[in-house]
């Protein structure tokens, strides 16, 4: 690319009142491709009881690139598992929402909350993480738990995962999960 060019690109990139450069990260792009989606809900646990999630992804070139947050009012354990099979059975669909509402393009994740899991064999855990306390605990204060994860995890295609939120006291707990799907680029790989 000639200096020109680069200098008509940056000029072009810049804000009309600050003359700040404007750029857009990768996955805020996918939003305006209209491939950008999200799940959200909320539930209230009782102590022991478990919020269990299972999706899938589909078995096309499309990959999900996938983050998660949750929050609970009290002590919370959060576990997520790769390829887990048998004894999965109902729940409600929850469908994706484009971020795009101006898209007409839907998602190929499919969500269902509140999943009975029975012999189910959890497959290769992912993530596990326990954060916060009841106030019936030294200290007599609640701390709020949350989890989550800010780097993408790019899920493999084909592939069913299974999320449990395990309440370890009552509480409100929230989720969020928010991806997008985009096929790789074609071309040579480069090394490990």
């Amino acid at each position: 690319m000639s200096e020109f060019a680069i200098s008509n690109l940056l000029q072009n990139a810049r804000d009309g009142v600050t003359k700040a450069i404007m750029i857009v990260d990768y996955p805020h792009h996918e939003i305006h491709q209209g491939s950008a989606y999200y799940v959200e809900g909320h539930a209230l646990l009782t102590d022991t009881e478990q919020l269990t999630v299972k999706f899938s992804t589909p078995d096309s070139t499309k990959e999900c690139h996938f983050v998660w947050h949750i929050i609970g009012s009290g002590e919370t354990e959060i576990l997520l598992y790769e390829d887990p099979t048998g004894g999965m059975s109902g729940g409600t669909t929850v469908p994706p929402i484009n971020n795009n509402r101006n898209s007409t393009r839907t998602s190929s994740m499919s969500f269902a909350s509140g999943v009975a899991t029975s012999t189910t064999a959890k497959g290769t855990q992912l993530h596990h993480w326990l954060s916060g306390y009841e106030a019936t605990r030294p200290g007599g204060s609640a701390n709020p738990s949350q989890s989550g994860r800010e780097d993408e995890l790019v899920l493999k295609t084909n592939s069913t995962y299974l999320g449990l939120i395990v309440s370890n006291s009552t509480q409100n707990v929230s989720f969020r999960a928010e991806w997008y799907e985009h096929a790789p680029a074609v071309g040579p790989k480069v090394a490990d």
